[in-house]
């Protein structure tokens, strides 16, 4: 240790009389403590350096140091402890040979102390890490790469001794390169997990070890594959069910590729959805197994799409309220979901047994009749196999209620002879039921119950005795079959002791020959029966009858009864033909004044200068409808009822003489009668509401009507307006 002494500088005070003594100050005083000169020190560690400093003039917390190494300053402003002491914490550099702490008092006086040391380098142990294979990561069979890093402070790489183990097993030694890389390639892994040790040592014998975890994968087995479900229809989804093995454990994912009869489809997914299936369509699925390292082979299946059996959605019969002359039909529902036509096999039921027919239909005419259940079975068929049968719901044959009577009140002379309710033909009763009848009176609306007498049914007649001029007597005729009470007629006389009168002289010279076009709405079934009971012949035919004029030679009188159908301008003009022809015509029409039916009337009509105009529907139920002129009066004299059914009807109108309202309703004419006035054509009559015809509240007068309208028609051209 040195000791340096700086020259005191001694400030000189002056004395004088009124001045105390000059003071000095002395240096401050410092040792380095810490170490000896000539001490070897290693370079690059932290050193503390340690001195004591002290000054007779100042305590230690007045002291300031400063600490180098060489010139530099390496410790500045240090404050000594109370002891003393003075520290500075350094490292050392190859070129710090000499370190020196100077002290200095607050009067700038200093004292210093230095020290020379022999820097050295010290033996650290060396660095090693493994850039791969990477921790905890997963690789593919094959080729591995092991790469390492190493470096030592001390030495160069190169010099360094490497060696690389696996699993414990030593697998390669060696040296870095020049940058402390160590690489080595190996394939001798095998699938599963290994531990991986780097071993580095230096000259000096001390040492690096690196580890690292990391797994070899195995690729996963070729795919075992079902298609599900199988055997497959067209209504079924396709689905790939796989299944592999991965050697390590690993999630196992799988790849699809649907083809079509041999051909790539867009479908790379598990399942096929079954709108892309059709029946006889071969399809087929590769499948590969991949973890996150690899793939297998591909593995296949495939699978024929079958025929699917149709089937029976829904069967019914219909009506569900059935009578014997029922006809009943099946409403049946089948599907297929290959698309293929779909029929049945029908089997119809009578009380559980199978009749000997085959059809959709069923007449009950022909195969029931009351009191018997119905049932329908049906088996599809898509021709290539038959499916499930199912049955209907059952039906139970009703009592068919008899219907309306045609009666008639007669008297061989009136005011003269007994008044007798005569029921002249039964009511239709399909069960063929023996009907017995109750016959009820009402005298100018009051019923009458005493003083009857009985012809044929209990108080059927009316005694002479209780007829006078003015009465109105109605009759009621109601049919029961011992189960059902029918359909009543109805028949009104008003009392005139005069010879009776008819619109002039409506009875036909001959027997007429009545055609009777037939309709779906069975208006033609009225017209027929009030033939029948006019004594007349009578043919029915369809509509399509009128397309030609071969009707003319064997008809008299046309009864065209449907309204709502459909007319053709041949149809048309050949109707109109007949009546030039002298044949006469009723021609129903309808509400609605566009109908074809009502065109066509209003053609014929305006063809013969009837001038006839419609004034549009009037609508409602127009009750009461009044018959008026020519017609109002029956065969007896009888004013025949208003109809008390008329719904909706054309109004129409005429200023030709030609031209009769037969029908009215508020003073529109909903019915009418019309002659050319050209003397060798017959008549037309035409009325705008087909109801009136058939509906039962009107039975009687409606009867009656339709007796006027043929005798009228049939009289032509006496009985023109």
């Amino acid at each position: 240790m040195k000791y340096i002494f700086l020259p005191l500088c001694f400030a000189l005070i002056a004395c004088d009389q009124d001045k105390g003594i000059t003071q000095y100050n002395s240096n401050p005083e410092v040792s380095i403590t810490s170490h000896q000169d000539g001490d070897a020190l290693p370079i690059g560690e932290t050193i503390v350096f340690r001195a004591s400093a002290s000054d007779p003039n100042h305590t230690s917390e007045q002291l300031i140091g400063t600490w180098y190494a060489g010139g530099t300053a390496i410790c500045s402003d240090v404050v000594p402890e109370v002891s003393g002491d003075i520290y500075c914490e350094y490292v050392l550099s190859q070129g710090d040979t000499r370190i020196s702490v100077e002290v200095k008092d607050p009067r700038n006086a200093a004292g210093s102390d230095f020290l020379d040391i022999e820097p050295y380098l010290s033996n650290t142990d060396p660095t090693c890490s493994i850039i791969e294979p990477i921790t905890g990561q997963i690789y593919p069979e094959g080729t591995l790469s092991l790469l390492g890093q190493v470096a030592d402070a001390e030495e160069l790489p190169q010099l360094l001794s490497t060696l690389w183990s696996l699993n414990g097993s030593v697998l390669t030694s060696g040296n870095p390169d020049s940058s402390g890389l160590v690489v080595f390639e190996t394939t001798d892994l095998t699938p599963g997990d290994h531990m991986l040790t780097l071993d580095v040592t230096d000259s000096g014998g001390l040492t690096c070890t690196a580890e690292t975890s990391f797994s070899i994968n195995g690729i996963p087995s070729i795919p075992s594959i079902v298609i599900a479900p199988d055997p497959a229809y067209t209504g079924d989804d396709l689905v790939a069910i796989a299944s592999s093995i991965d050697p390590n454990g690993d999630v196992i994912t799988y790849g699809y590729q649907w083809y079509k009869d041999g051909a790539s489809t867009s479908y790379v997914q598990e399942t096929v959805p079954s709108t892309e299936t059709s029946v006889g369509d071969v399809w087929r699925v590769d499948v590969t197994a991949s973890d996150d390292w690899g793939s297998s082979e591909i593995g296949s299946a495939e699978i024929t799409i079958q025929n699917t059996v149709p089937v029976v959605d829904s069967v019914s019969i219909s009506p569900t309220t059935v009578y014997t002359d029922t006809l009943l039909t099946s409403n049946v529902a089948f599907s297929d979901l290959d698309g293929d036509v779909v029929s049945g096999a029908y089997t119809w039921n009578v009380d559980g047994t199978p009749v000997t027919h085959s059809g959709d239909s069923l007449d009950g005419a022909l195969f029931f009749h009351k009191g018997q259940t119905v049932s329908l079975t049906v088996i599809p068929s898509d021709g290539i196999d038959g499916g499930s049968a199912m049955t209907s719901n059952t039906v139970t044959v009703l009592n068919s209620p008899p219907g309306a009577p045609v009666i008639e009140m007669y008297a061989e002379e009136i005011c003269s002879t007994d008044l007798t309710c005569d029921v002249v033909a039964d009511g239709d009763d399909v069960d063929g039921d023996v009907l017995t009848y109750t016959v009820e009176w009402t005298l100018d609306g009051s019923s009458v119950t005493t003083g009857l007498q009985t012809t044929t049914w209990p108080n059927d007649t009316v005694p002479v005795s209780m007829i006078e001029e003015g009465q109105v007597w109605e009759c009621t005729a109601t049919p029961d079959d011992g189960e059902d009470i029918g359909t009543a007629s109805v028949e009104t006389l008003t009392v005139s002791c005069v010879e009776p009168g008819i619109c002039n002289s409506m009875i036909p010279s001959y027997t007429p020959h009545v055609t009777i076009t037939t309709t779906s709405s069975m208006m033609d079934e009225k017209w027929i029966d009030t033939v029948n009971t006019l004594g007349y012949t009578y043919n029915t035919v369809s509509q399509s009858a009128l397309d030609s004029t071969s009707f003319y030679s064997t008809t008299d009188v046309l009864i065209v009864s449907g309204g709502t159908d459909s007319y053709s301008s041949t149809q048309i003009s050949n109707v109109q033909g007949f009546i030039e022809q002298g044949g006469s015509v009723y021609f129903q029409s309808e509400y609605q004044c566009t109908y074809t039916s009502n065109v066509g009337v209003q053609t014929i009509v305006n063809a013969h200068g009837g001038g006839l105009t419609y004034g549009g529907t009037v609508s409602g139920t127009l009750s009461p409808t009044e018959i008026s002129e020519c017609m109002q009066e029956d065969l007896n004299g009888n004013t025949i009822p208003p109809l008390s059914y008329f719904w909706y009807g054309c109004a129409s109108s005429s200023s030709s003489s030609g031209y009769e309202g037969i029908l009215h309703y508020q003073n529109q004419d909903l019915g009418f009668a019309y002659c050319s006035n050209n003397s060798g054509y017959g008549m037309i009559i035409s009325t705008s509401d087909q109801d009136w015809v058939r509906n039962p509240s009107n039975y009687a007068q409606a009867n009656t009507m339709r007796e006027q309208i043929i005798l009228r028609l049939a009289s032509a051209p006496i009985s023109c307006p």
